[in-house]
Formats: C-alpha cells, structure tokens, sequence
C-alpha cells in the first residue's frame, strides 16, 4: 500500500493505493471495508465545509453518505438542494440518488437507520421486518434440529433485566 499527497488548488488531496485499477473495474468504494468508511469522511469534509461555511447551514448533520438539514422554509430548502447538487456534481463529481426530498420533519425522518421525529425514534420497518424473520428461520432451524430453547415472556423481562 502507499500514500501520495498532490497539492490541487484549495485543499491537498491523499490517494490511498494497494494496487493498479483496471480501466473497467467499477467506481467507487468498495463496501464492506475498513477503509471506505475513513475516505468516505475523508471525501466529504468538502460537502461538510461547503454547507457550514459558505451556506452558513445552521442545522446540518450527516452520517457516512447520509445527510439532512433543517429549516423553517420550504423555498430556502429547495434552493439549498439545488446549490448542494450543483456542488456535488462539479466539484466531487457525486449525484445525490432519486430519495432526496424535501418534507416536514413533523412526517418523521428516515436517517442511519431510524426513524426520527421530535419526541422519540423508531428502527425502520423493513430493519424490525428483516431481524423478525431471521429470528424466526433461526428458531425454526432450532426447532427442526431438535434443540430446546428457553424464551422467557415480556413480563418476566424487567425481573431478568434486574438480576
């Protein structure tokens, strides 16, 4: 692996290299490695900069490739989107994908994996839907096995939770 540093313009850039990439290998990270999570904070730093300070976004968070900002209006959003997709394709060359929108946060807002609004969270519904059916194929493969498996019933949860 090797480390170049080539100053461009405003900021230097760091290229991280194991080796060569064939012509018609696929862009982009690859999923799954430790590395993709560090470039992909690494890669956005610029996105961050460019909200916070030159669009001087007050409510601005974002999540590995996930982000969300607040504001009392509507228009102002809108108008934030179009310079935040300008700048996204132009200057880091990145599309945002078809599920930006733009709605009340009163409707809940689906970031990292819950759903948010001002007074609690949720998981996803598809997340509670999937780790169900997987909980119950592995109980059936339990089941089918012969292996005898002890669930204790919601009322008795704080008691155990105590011990």
């Amino acid at each position: 692996m090797g480390l170049r540093v080539r100053p461009q313009g405003r900021c230097d850039q760091i290229f991280l290299f194991h080796r060569p990439r064939h012509p018609t290998a696929p862009r982009g990270l690859p999923l799954g490695e430790l590395t993709s999570q560090l470039l992909a904070n690494v890669y956005l730093d610029q996105l961050d900069h460019f909200i916070k300070d030159t669009l001087g976004v007050r409510y601005y968070v974002r999540y590995m490739d996930d982000f969300m900002l607040l504001h009392r209006d509507k228009a102002e959003l809108w108008r934030l989107l179009a310079e935040i997709r300008d700048f996204l394709a132009y200057e880091l060359r990145l599309n945002l994908n078809n599920k930006t929108r733009v709605f009340p946060a009163s409707h809940g807002v689906d970031f990292a994996g819950y759903r948010h609004w001002a007074s609690h969270k949720l998981p996803r519904k598809r997340n509670v839907r999937r780790a169900r059916k997987r909980f119950f194929a592995g109980l059936s493969r339990c089941y089918a096995a012969g292996v005898s498996i002890w669930i204790p019933c919601a009322a008795a949860w704080p008691a155990l939770w105590a011990t």
